[in-house]
């Protein structure tokens, strides 16, 4: 079995990148919008038709489409919950209209699985611009019943080889030089052509909502005249997100940033700005040096070019578009992150079976040919066999169409076989009966001295026996043979 690679749109959206975006496809028939990954819990949601309001007339285009849930044949819904495990009662932004549909993403093979009754969250809020595909496999509970995630399904039914993928986020700025800097997905495997090989191994973190944790052991700024300065030399821990595109650091370290990046912080925006010259501009690099722990285990470097810290914000988090720094201070440990930013650069291979991932760094060699490389499931690749679970409509119907045809095929032949052997036994009888008349006609006298009862072996004379009654015509009587997430009732409107 082989891996699913999904196929990047070829555009870029967002209000806060832009960043290289994937087609999701929702309901039956299929409603086609542009969404991000998210490897982190979370639901796969997508911009429902109220997204928009009275904004302005590019609003559908710039929030990557509109799907409305009515126009499904598929839809069922489940009620109002928060887009995340967090407390329900928190941010109402951050709520959406739960429900099951028919969902697929756009891939490389010919007909991109589709999978029934998906759980997936309609929302109307501008607080995330566009929708977001979950890829992590986790069930979510709603009212009583459990969902498995996408990458479960496609497990289930054997669309990929194992509960693992990778994924990169693609660079924009790299997309002027290179000729495809788009995100890269693969489900059941990786691309060891978009990676820089090293050893190191990470653990997930059993428990909680950030399975994808790594040590920080340094951040270094370098030029490339050899010239480097150390911004964050003390380690800490932080969460792999590509829910958002930040690098949250600890507010003891943020001066070194602000120092030497140039920044200001704008209050009513909760952004970072460049004072002088944009990062685009500035030929220098950021090295992160990660450990799957504080010690002194192995090491590898992730270098960033500056240039990829110069992202655009745009409405509604700013009212003129303009150049930012994705960059975020805190004192809480737990909001630590290595947001989309950072994926830019990063290869990043997840393994649910085995509980553990892999950080490359991005190999943006343009002649390099694709090497994909399968993971196997940790009990071992299955038989097709051997498959034993639930099968889809599709295959159903297909099954008992087959046997339709095999059942009318069958009444057929036998139903022609009694027809023709109906037709040969009249005919049969008609020449016995032409015979008995012939000989009643004209009968042949014989010495009744040489007639014997008994008929020589030899002779190939026939001989007619007279003076039985022919039985009668016979009649034709032939018959043709988990996560449990609080939420309240869809009478509940959404905020925006």
């Amino acid at each position: 079995m082989i891996p699913l690679d999904i196929s990047p749109s070829q555009q870029w959206g967002g209000n806060d990148g832009p960043w290289s975006t994937f087609t999701l496809s929702v309901g039956t028939p299929p409603q086609r919008v542009q969404a991000l990954i998210n490897i982190g819990y979370a639901p796969t949601w997508f911009v429902i038709d109220d997204g928009c309001g009275s904004d302005p007339p590019d609003c559908e285009r710039r929030r990557g489409g509109l799907i409305d849930t009515s126009l499904s044949e598929t839809w069922e819904t489940l009620g109002i919950y928060s887009l995340t495990t967090v407390d329900d009662n928190a941010d109402p932004r951050k709520k959406g209209i739960y429900g099951l549909d028919t969902v697929s993403l756009s891939s490389q093979i010919e007909n991109s699985p589709s999978l029934n009754q998906t759980l997936v969250a309609g929302l109307e809020t501008r607080r995330y611009m566009l929708g977001q595909v979950s890829i992590n496999p986790k069930t979510t509970g709603l009212r009583g019943n459990s969902y498995p995630g996408f990458l479960s399904l496609l497990k289930k039914e054997m669309e990929i080889p194992s509960l693992s993928y990778a994924y990169t986020a693609g660079s924009y700025h790299r997309s002027k030089s290179v000729e495809s800097a788009f995100a890269s997905l693969m489900l059941g495997g990786y691309d060891s052509s978009q990676t820089v090989p090293n050893s190191v191994s990470f653990p997930f973190i059993p428990g909680g909502e950030q399975e994808f944790v790594v040590t920080v052991q340094s951040i270094t700024i370098s030029s490339p005249y050899g010239q480097e300065r150390v911004l964050i030399q003390d380690p800490f821990r932080a969460a792999l997100d590509t829910q958002q595109p930040h690098i949250w650091v600890p507010s003891n370290a943020c001066h070194s940033f602000l120092d030497v990046l140039d920044l200001s912080w704008n209050e009513t925006n909760n952004l970072f700005f460049p004072n002088g010259p944009r990062m685009e501009d500035q030929d220098k690099t950021l090295i992160f040096t990660l450990s799957a722990d504080s010690g002194t285990g192995a090491e590898i470097n992730i270098s960033l070019p500056l240039e990829s810290f110069d992202l655009i914000a745009e409405s509604p988090l700013v009212e003129i578009p303009a150049s930012y720094v994705p960059l975020q201070c805190t004192d809480d440990q737990d909001k630590y992150r290595l947001g989309r930013v950072f994926f830019q650069e990063a290869y990043f291979v997840a393994d649910y079976e085995r509980r553990n991932f892999s950080l490359f760094q991005r190999d943006w060699e343009t002649n390099a040919e694709q090497a994909i490389i399968p993971i196997e499931s940790a009990a071992g690749p299955k038989q097709p066999t051997t498959k034993t679970g639930k099968l889809s409509s599709e295959r159903i119907i297909g099954i008992i169409m087959a046997i339709l045809v095999i059942i009318i095929c069958g009444s057929g032949i036998i139903y022609f076989m009694l027809l023709w052997w109906k037709k040969y036994s009249k005919a049969s009888n008609k020449s016995h009966r032409a015979e008995l008349c012939a000989s009643t006609e004209k009968p042949v006298e014989a010495d009744i001295r040489a007639v014997h009862h008994e008929v020589d072996g030899h002779s190939t004379e026939t001989v007619e026996i007279h003076g039985h009654q022919l039985p009668a015509e016979a009649e034709d009587t032939g018959q043709p043979p988990v996560f449990e997430l609080p939420g309240s009732e869809m009478q509940h409107e959404l905020a925006t």
